[in-house]
């Protein structure tokens, strides 16, 4: 069996930016972006696979469609793939967010839910372990940005089971959860969220030496996904230690930190 300590690296290639452009028709209103390929399929499995393989139709033609993606969201993918910086900014690359203008950051977690939901549809595993690490910061996203409807979209398009991001919210609200934000939005929360949480609470009454810690307490690479892609240290880890944050307590979005 393959296991993460003995998966070879691969190599990416060096960007050519004299290289023939490909171009990416995006979302319902199909706008159109000229991007370099090398860029994309160092980045991203899904392109790779388009792009390399001449059966499919993608690699002659020179063009993907994507008609299913949110075009402001795939536009803080580029911005990504090309400057290695996620900038959450509104409608189409317009003003970044930031404590000014989203002090709970609601709007930045929520962005960065659809970007990691792109991201695994693209298997783009850096830029999924990007975001939880920009999660898990010391902007504190993750205790106060979360709301019930950012929680349901990290469950609806994502697996469940071997989604770090679901992981990483369950073991969130399994450290604390303000009880009024569960009872008002109970009918609101999936219910596979609902039910992570039920049973590792029986756990913990059940096993006293069950004892939940903010996730923040683990080395981050707990919740990064390693393959081909992205290969872990000799130490089968990504030799990333965890975030000191300072503890804070806060109800709007439904965490207190203790």
């Amino acid at each position: 069996m393959t296991t993460m300590s003995n998966i070879s690296p691969r190599k990416r290639k060096l960007c050519d930016f004299s290289e023939e452009t490909v171009i990416i028709l995006v979302g319902p209103s199909v706008k159109s972006y000229t991007v370099h390929p090398t860029i994309l399929t160092n980045h991203s499995r899904f392109f790779r696979a388009i792009f390399s393989n001449h059966t499919f139709r993608e690699s002659y033609e020179k063009v993907a469609r994507l008609p299913e993606v949110d075009v402001g969201i795939f536009q803080i993918y580029i911005t990504y793939v090309y400057s290695g910086n996620i900038v959450l900014s509104k409608h189409e690359g317009g003003e970044e967010y930031g404590k000014d203008n989203d002090p709970d950051g609601v709007m930045r977690f929520q962005i960065l839910v659809q970007l990691y939901s792109l991201a695994n549809y693209l298997h783009d595993g850096n830029l999924k372990n990007s975001i939880i690490d920009y999660l898990m910061g010391l902007n504190e996203l993750l205790d106060s940005g979360a709301t019930a409807a950012a929680i349901t979209l990290a469950f609806e398009t994502n697996a469940q089971e071997s989604s770090a991001l679901c992981r990483l919210l369950v073991d969130t609200y399994l450290f604390s959860c303000y009880p009024k934000f569960l009872k008002d939005s109970w009918n609101d929360l999936p219910s596979a969220f609902i039910g992570s949480l039920t049973f590792g609470w029986a756990q913990a009454s059940w096993d006293k030496s069950t004892v939940y810690a903010h996730p923040s307490a683990a080395a981050r690479c707990k919740y990064h996904e390693h393959d081909e892609d992205v290969p872990v240290d000799e130490s089968g880890t990504c030799g990333i230690g965890p975030i000191k944050t300072t503890p804070k307590k806060g109800a709007k979005s439904g965490v207190i930190r203790r």
